[in-house]
């Protein structure tokens, strides 16, 4: 997708999100699951679109975040 996004080869499952991301992230709607860490230093992004095929999400999902 362009983004840096880091997947797994099933895109089921979003390992790490680039530092860089700013503004809106849209996950995508083949994810299952979310590492703990994925959005670690993301203080660009103020927004995350999570869709309903999100089933489980780690402890310390945002880390840093503007969230």
């Amino acid at each position: 997708d362009g983004s840096g996004v880091l997947f797994d080869k099933e895109k089921t499952t979003l390992i790490a999100a680039p530092t860089k991301l700013k503004g809106t992230y849209t996950v995508p709607t083949t994810v299952m699951w979310i590492y703990d860490t994925a959005f670690a230093d993301c203080s660009g992004i103020t927004t995350i679109n999570w869709p309903a095929s999100v089933s489980r999400i780690g402890q310390v999902k945002y880390g840093w975040c503007s969230l």
